[in-house]
């Protein structure tokens, strides 16, 4: 007669298993709202720099503009000072606005996740 074996996991591996699976969604519930605040500033500054009035290079216009779209959709954790407008690092005469930020996320017990935001857009492109 044929010995069987046996397969499938051990309580053990099933409850390391489900505890990789917790750590990982956790990880994913605290982080992933940031980086969705983020693509929306990335939007935002598209079509920010699209604007006719903004190219002309007034920046009353230009600031305005970015209140406006940071309180219509909610962005309530980046101010306007996290915004500049800088020149082009090859190309002097062409100016760029810049968003640069950092975010603060807890995660658990005394461990902290700081996720630093950086993404600029042409303003003079014709």
């Amino acid at each position: 007669m044929m010995k069987k074996t046996q397969y499938g996991a051990t309580l053990t591996t099933t409850l390391l298993m489900v505890g990789l699976i917790a750590f990982i969604l956790i990880t994913a519930v605290k982080l992933v709202p940031s980086y969705t605040e983020f693509y929306s500033v990335r939007s935002l500054m598209e079509e920010v720099a699209q604007d006719a009035d903004v190219r002309s290079g007034n920046t009353q216009v230009l600031r305005r503009k970015l209140d406006d779209y940071l309180n219509i959709n909610g962005l309530y954790n980046i101010q306007r000072e996290h915004f500049a407008i800088v020149p082009k690092p090859e190309n002097k005469s062409i100016k760029m606005l810049q968003v640069k930020y950092e975010t603060k996320k807890h995660w658990m017990a005394n461990i902290d996740f700081l996720l630093s935001f950086e993404h600029a857009v042409e303003l003079n492109k014709p």
